[in-house]
């Protein structure tokens, strides 16, 4: 085989490979900067599902991702949930015209859910209640007496529920997710992080 050759076939291969780990995530461990789209950040984790953080902190952009590519998204193209602070909406109901919707399950293990529910009941985004402070539109991540957190009054701090939630995506596939915090490793609020995974209908 010539040097010219062998050089062209290197080039080939060192391409594909990068290609394909920037597609494929980091290690199964998890370890790794994880892979960038926009402001989330994601890698794979060792049961297969995606650790995604996503950069919350401004109070008037909303970040989207679309659950069905992993990707960072405009207003206008195929997302299921958008962010900003502690704030999560869907594209569905009066959010979006994409009928996404969610189910609540309470106190459910991220590992225990493998498939949809069947007494599983999805919600979509509705109009906003007068009985919360804010003017977004309500659903089961955001509303009068529901929220995907429980916050500490004494220090002001926000930790997760014990819940896992499941959510049709604009293309008819279902994921289960599952917050896991609302602070990076230097305390920064509204770098909200959480776990999800693909499962069966």
């Amino acid at each position: 085989m010539s040097k010219a050759l062998v050089v062209l076939c290197c080039v080939v291969c060192v391409g594909c490979a990068a290609k394909l780990k920037a597609k494929g995530g980091d290690a199964s461990d998890g370890a790794g900067p994880g892979v960038k789209s926009g402001s989330f950040t994601s890698k794979t984790v060792a049961d297969a599902a995606t650790v995604t953080t996503v950069d919350a902190t401004s109070d008037k952009e909303w970040q989207r991702l679309d659950l069905d590519t992993g990707e960072s998204v405009g207003e206008d193209e195929g997302w299921e949930l958008a962010f900003s602070r502690f704030r999560v909406l869907t594209n569905g109901g009066v959010t979006g015209d994409r009928d996404v919707a969610m189910a609540l399950l309470n106190d459910t293990a991220f590992d225990a859910v493998t498939e949809v529910p069947s007494d599983a009941t999805f919600e979509v985004d509705h109009e906003d209640s007068e009985a919360d402070a804010n003017k977004d539109a309500d659903n089961i991540f955001n509303g009068p007496g529901q929220s995907w957190y429980a916050y500490n009054d004494r220090d002001h701090t926000l930790k997760p529920h014990d819940d896992t939630y499941v959510i049709r995506s604009s293309e008819r596939s279902y994921f289960k997710l599952r917050f896991e915090d609302y602070y990076d490793e230097a305390g920064t609020s509204g770098m909200l992080r959480f776990r999800w995974a693909e499962i069966e209908e």
